[in-house]
């Protein structure tokens, strides 16, 4: 790409001699030359381009090049860099691969025989994935640029991924992950994740290796999306995040608040017997329905973000 610049530019000093094309084919040339010996990223590049720059006004302040000379590589340095960016094409797919990112996986389809109110979690990515909602899927997990305060720091201290994602058994309890997504085996223990279901779909290879197909583990201890506790504690967040990420309470008997609530009636103290339960009648974005049944005064828990706004 220099070398054409160079080329077409040393064709413009033939045909139209005034010594100073001569100096931009040179740069570029220089520039090739070293691209060719080392190739350069596009930032190395820019800084090279900054450099004759500098350099073209180092020689002007030393009278050495005219200011026409100057004036006019600098246009041409800054043409050719325009130049080089515009020539890059965009990563064009057509419709057929774009739709093949949504086609629903086999075992998605085996999830979603399931259908009560759950979670799913997708470890079959580094990095959390969205993939799952587009089959409308709720994920204990995925990316957004502009999450919550209050949901990333349950991420950042219970999740055990540097802020990546939710890798917490205690806490897939907690989110409702009645099912996990990983490639290959998940858990040596059989009575902690079941294996559900073995994706039949070819494998991407790993390393130049076969690669593992996906298995659907079931997590048969995931609590409901919304149950009841009969006592709460008030602890400071940073504490109540500690005992989430160490696992250290039973919340179907204790929920942490933050703040001691004003107004709330007394609990019943009494443990939840069988005959009460939470079940969930309508679950919107705008709107949950619940219907309880309880002996006494209890506290509902739902594993949601609360965002009033």
């Amino acid at each position: 790409f220099w070398w054409i610049i160079a080329a077409v530019l040393l064709i413009g000093e033939l045909i139209q001699p005034g010594f100073f094309l001569i100096w931009i084919a040179a740069a570029a040339a220089v520039t090739g030359l070293v691209h060719f010996i080392y190739p350069m990223s596009w930032e190395i590049e820019v800084l090279v381009f900054a450099v004759l720059a500098a350099g073209m006004i180092w020689l002007l302040m030393q009278r050495k090049l005219p200011i026409a000379v100057v004036a006019t590589g600098l246009v041409l340095l800054t043409v050719a860099d325009l130049w080089r960016v515009d020539i890059r094409p965009l990563d064009i797919i057509t419709r057929d691969q774009y739709q093949n990112n949504f086609v629903e996986h086999d075992y998605v389809k085996a999830i979603k025989q399931d259908p009560t109110l759950y979670r799913v979690t997708d470890l079959t990515d580094q990095n959390p994935s969205n993939v799952l909602t587009s089959f409308g899927l709720q994920t204990a997990g995925g990316y957004h640029a502009a999450k919550m305060r209050s949901f990333q720091d349950v991420v950042d201290v219970t999740g055990n991924m540097n802020g990546n994602g939710i890798m917490n058994p205690w806490m897939f309890n907690l989110l409702g992950t009645k099912y996990i997504v990983a490639n290959g085996g998940l858990s040596e223990d059989r009575t902690r994740f079941e294996p559900m279901f073995q994706s039949h779909e070819p494998a991407p290879s790993e390393g130049g290796k076969p690669g593992i197909p996906a298995i659907v583990w079931k997590n048969p201890q995931a609590l409901p999306r919304a149950f009841m506790s009969y006592r709460y504690d008030v602890k400071p967040k940073l504490d109540i995040l500690h005992a989430m990420r160490d696992g250290s309470f039973d919340p179907r008997q204790l929920t942490y608040l933050d703040v001691a609530p004003a107004g709330m009636p007394a609990l019943a103290t009494q443990p939840i017997d069988s005959t009460e339960s939470v079940t969930v009648k309508s679950y919107k974005n705008e709107s949950v329905e619940l219907e309880t049944k309880a002996s006494g005064n209890r506290l509902v828990f739902m594993s949601d973000t609360w965002y009033p706004y």
